[in-house]
């Protein structure tokens, strides 16, 4: 992985944010597991290496 952002940003960049509402939209409620399950489902289609770098970042962070 060679494009990330700070750590003490990640929780609060646009890119998490969109991530925490797609998973309660399909959920119905945010954990750990469904927060990964997003970022997975999303990171699968994505084409831009950057932001698959970034979600593998946030993946990371939600996983500890």
């Amino acid at each position: 992985m060679i494009h990330t952002i700070p750590e003490e940003f990640i929780l609060h960049s646009a890119l998490y944010k969109n991530i925490e509402i797609k998973a309660y939209q399909t959920f119905g409620f945010i954990s750990s597991e469904t927060l990964a399950s997003t970022i997975i489902n999303f990171q699968a289609r994505e084409q831009n290496t950057i932001v698959a770098d970034l979600y593998s970042q946030i993946l990371r962070k939600v996983t500890r």
